[in-house]
């Protein structure tokens, strides 16, 4: 009698991959012992991840996006594989008009995700994360940003105008007024009788 042995070269996702392992589990238990020659081999199956990683104007500075604040488009991003405490790089792109950008079919394992805002934004909780990516789950990371204030310019002073000097007041002594409605009577001297 001759051996039967099979493989499997195809990658299966979700639901149908799961049974897929539950049966290649169960069919070895189901060999007889007094059939060695009959074997199962297993599939090296192994899901992939996805990371979706937003960037969005935090209007009130909780770190969530609430209704109402947008996503910000033309964010950069880089993930970085991290083997052995070593990262390399594995994807990067920026974020689309909605503020998101997604990677697809990352092996499941530890990245950092790094984010180069705008140059009128600022990260509020840094811009790099630590996330894990597991086989078959969407990961989501959120870049909560807020908008630089720059002071605006005032008027300029004109180069080489000379500035303009005030007058100073100098007060005047009032003379003593003078009563110009009775007419001046000269005085005479007194005669002295004898």
């Amino acid at each position: 009698m001759r051996a039967h042995t099979w493989r499997a070269r195809s990658t299966f996702t979700g639901i149908l991959g799961g049974l897929l392992l539950l049966a290649l589990a169960v069919i070895p238990s189901l060999a007889s012992p007094h059939r060695p020659h009959q074997t199962a081999r297993r599939l090296s199956f192994q899901a992939t991840g996805t990371l979706i990683v937003i960037a969005f104007h935090d209007l009130n500075q909780n770190q969530v996006q609430d209704s109402g604040e947008p996503g910000l488009s033309g964010v950069g991003v880089q993930v970085f594989l991290i083997t052995d405490g070593v990262s390399g790089p594995v994807a990067s792109g920026s974020t689309d008009s909605t503020g998101q950008i997604t990677f697809s079919n990352l092996s499941p394992a530890q990245y950092r995700v790094e984010i180069s805002p705008l140059t009128s934004y600022a990260a509020i909780a840094g811009e790099t994360r630590l996330v894990t990516v597991l086989g078959g789950l969407e990961t989501n990371v959120a870049f909560p940003l807020v908008e630089i204030q720059t002071p605006t310019p005032g008027p300029s002073p004109t180069q080489g105008a000379t500035p303009t000097v005030a007058p100073t007041f100098t007060p005047t002594p009032t003379p003593p007024p003078t009563d110009t409605h009775r007419p001046r009577i000269p005085r005479h001297p007194r005669t002295l009788r004898t």
